[in-house]
């Protein structure tokens, strides 16, 4: 496999003899490539990215009401993230940062697309504001790892128009999606749609499967992640159920029980991803 080093360093010649390139094929009369998918991808995200140590964007993703902030701050270690109980009400992104990590690195070029805001409280992702919003702030605990971004996403399967638009976003900007599925939506077909997208960009996912009676549902559990599988094209590389569980839920009392081989808890098992082979493979 490919060093990440050699890897970064042939995107960054790259991008510059692209550049030259352009300069002549202007003066040739040809059309400029700024509009095309793969001109975005270069200079929007990888360029970007390759000039430093590589860190991985997790994004957990899925539909209204199935837990995604609760996952989110379970992920964070601290309630970075309000739970709300009414479908379609989170509206932008909240992303939380490593310390130091706005030092080291330009975040309009990390997340390009976005109309990137401060985070003030946990209310700012139902507040209105502006379509394209990202909230953003760094872990005041220093308990993140430091290359580990971790975003919180709004419902992929909500009625509001914005929202394929920035899943679609997201979907580009991340390089792990943390699919969260129930038992009443694993197959449902707007959230299908979104992971699908995920697994034809070829981004690594990682499945939890909430609300459960366990261990009454590990064979439904299955089930359900092999219809998911079939359906959306997306193979996780681990997959964990998490007990309905009000009371632990409220605080921060998450169990993962482990649905496919070496899968332990989703903040272990992010930290131990190869994260250059999975940067690379993003």
């Amino acid at each position: 496999q490919m060093e990440y080093s050699i890897w970064s360093r042939r995107v960054v010649d790259l991008a510059a003899a692209l550049a030259r390139l352009e300069s002549e094929a202007a003066a040739a009369g040809l059309p400029r490539p700024q509009g095309a998918a793969w001109h975005a991808n270069l200079h929007q995200k990888l360029v970007p990215q390759a000039s430093d140590a590589p860190y991985l964007i997790v994004a957990v993703a899925g539909g209204a009401n199935m837990g995604k902030s609760t996952l989110f701050n379970h992920m964070v270690g601290f309630p970075a993230s309000r739970v709300h109980h009414n479908a379609a009400e989170t509206k932008h992104p909240v992303c939380l940062l490593p310390r130091g990590f706005l030092a080291r690195h330009d975040l309009a070029a990390v997340f390009p697309g976005f109309t990137l805001q401060p985070w003030a409280s946990e209310d700012d992702a139902v507040a209105e504001g502006a379509p394209d919003a990202l909230i953003y702030r760094e872990d005041p605990t220093g308990s993140q790892p430091a290359n580990l971004v971790l975003l919180d996403t709004p419902d992929v399967d909500a009625a509001l128009p914005n929202n394929w638009k920035l899943a679609e976003a997201i979907t580009h900007a991340s390089d792990v999606v943390v699919a969260l599925l129930t038992q009443q939506k694993y197959n449902d077909e707007k959230i299908r749609r979104f992971f699908r997208m995920a697994a034809e960009a070829d981004k690594a996912v990682l499945a939890v499967v909430n609300m459960v009676e366990w261990p009454e549902d590990r064979e439904h559990c299955l089930g359900w992640l092999d219809t998911f599988r079939k359906g959306t094209g997306a193979t996780p590389q681990h997959a964990y159920a998490v007990p309905r569980d009000r009371a632990g839920s409220r605080e921060g009392r998450l169990t993962f029980h482990p649905l496919t081989p070496q899968a332990s808890d989703p903040r272990t098992d992010l930290a131990e991803l190869h994260f250059a082979d999975v940067k690379i493979r993003s």
